[in-house]
């Protein structure tokens, strides 16, 4: 099993988008930690059959958002990690639902309760399932301005 996975340049990137959004303190704390974040779901994957692209992003969040790396945005910049994630491996889930209060909850959930990725790949899953854009709706909403 293959999927694109970002690089230490791409969060990084990522992290300066999320503290445009929300604001905050720019700064790396502890680079080894976001290095650590996104070499997990490559060994993750050599040693797990069913990882899944789920599971990868789910990996992706708990190191990002628990692993405390930058001065501030970690869970935004993990939010924000896991939806390009997502998009990079044709899962493709809508940017306008990343921050409501469903994914905020699920983030602030792995912070304080710091459950196996397993655990949150399912919620994630939901998530993405729930707000994957759907092709059929945007396509009559396509038409309908032809008409």
């Amino acid at each position: 099993m293959h999927f694109i996975l970002p690089t230490y340049d791409n969060v990084i990137k990522i992290h300066n988008v999320a503290l445009k959004i929300g604001g905050g303190l720019q700064g790396t704390l502890h680079e080894d930690r976001i290095h650590a974040a996104i070499s997990r779901p490559q060994t993750f994957m050599q040693y797990d059959d069913e990882c899944d692209i789920h599971l990868v992003c789910a990996i992706l969040l708990h190191g990002l958002a628990t692993g405390h790396a930058f001065t501030e945005g970690n869970k935004r910049t993990a939010l924000l990690t896991v939806l390009v994630t997502y998009n990079a491996n044709n899962t493709m889930l809508n940017f306008n639902h990343l921050m409501n209060d469903e994914y905020k909850e699920l983030v602030l959930w792995v912070v304080a309760k710091k459950p196996h990725v397993k655990e949150i790949a399912p919620k994630l899953k939901t998530l993405a399932d729930k707000y994957a854009p759907n092709p059929f709706e945007a396509f009559i909403k396509h038409l309908s301005g032809k008409i």
